[in-house]
């Protein structure tokens, strides 16, 4: 069950999500071309976190990191899940934060592409306000 506090960062996700401000992207926390959602927490958490954003070459693609209070926050993936703010500011689920992430890339099953548990299928992506109608249904619920 959320904290106050954690249900007041979830109302600040979910305003965030849905207030035009950040471009939906998909694969990474933050682009060039945009964020996803997870990315999204990231950038306006970055005071509680003492965070900021790094650059780093992945590939071919050029993506920002995430650094909280300097260090990187592995959790599977520093790139794709930032656990610092997923489950202690925001107290989603290791489980739901990857569900929204497949919500947003649009991966229906299975894992990452070229991930070890591969195949999967690409699915319809979410926008960012179907992921936030989520987010609040799984607050409203006390998960």
């Amino acid at each position: 069950m959320p904290t106050k506090t954690q249900k007041k960062n979830r109302a600040k996700l979910v305003a965030a999500l849905r207030s035009g401000k950040y471009e939906q992207d998909n694969g990474y926390l933050h682009t060039d071309k945009g964020f996803c959602c997870q990315g999204v927490a990231c950038d306006i958490f970055k005071k509680e976190t003492k965070g900021k954003w790094e650059t780093a070459n992945v590939g071919l693609s050029v993506v920002n990191r995430f650094l909280v209070d300097g260090k990187r926050d592995i959790g599977r993936d520093d790139i794709k899940w930032p656990k610092t703010i997923s489950n202690e500011l925001l107290g989603f689920s290791t489980q739901d934060s990857d569900e929204f992430i497949r919500m947003n890339d649009g991966v229906s099953y299975g894992q990452w592409p070229g991930g070890p548990d591969a195949p999967y299928t690409l699915g319809e992506q979410c926008t960012f306000e179907e992921i936030a109608d989520c987010m609040e249904l799984l607050t409203l619920a006390g998960l």
